[in-house]
C-alpha cells in the first residue's frame, strides 16, 4: 500500500510539473518554472522512496507510463490540445501495458 501511495504521490507531483511548465511555455513567467523545477525535485523524492518497494526499472516505467497519461489528460481536458485517433490508440497500448505489468509485479 505504501508503494501505491508514493507512486500517487510521484504522479501528482510530476503532473503539476508538467501543468507549471506548460504555464511557462504560455506566458514566459519564471515562477512558472521555478514551481515546475520544484515539482519535479519533489517527484525525485517520491521516486526515490518507491525504490524500497520495487525495482528503479518497474518503477520508472509505471512513471513514464502514468505521466503519459496525465500529460494527455492535462492536455485535452485543461489546455484544449488535440490528440489524434492513432495517438489515443496508443495511449491505450500504455494502459493494457500498465494493467499487465501491474498484475505481474503483483503475482511475484
Amino acid at each position: 500500500m505504501t508503494l501505491v501511495l508514493y507512486l500517487f504521490l510521484l504522479e501528482a507531483s510530476d503532473l503539476f510539473a508538467i501543468y507549471f511548465g506548460k504555464m511557462y511555455s504560455l506566458t514566459d513567467k519564471w515562477f512558472y518554472l521555478l514551481l515546475c523545477s520544484f515539482c519535479w525535485g519533489i517527484s525525485g523524492i517520491f521516486f526515490s522512496l518507491s525504490l524500497r518497494y520495487q525495482g528503479a526499472a518497474i518503477i520508472n516505467t509505471f512513471w513514464i507510463a502514468l505521466s503519459t497519461i496525465a500529460a494527455v489528460a492535462l492536455g485535452v481536458l485543461y489546455f484544449k490540445e488535440q490528440v489524434t485517433t492513432i495517438q489515443y490508440a496508443a495511449i491505450g497500448i500504455i494502459i493494457v501495458g500498465i494493467v499487465v505489468l501491474f498484475l505481474k509485479t503483483s503475482t511475484t
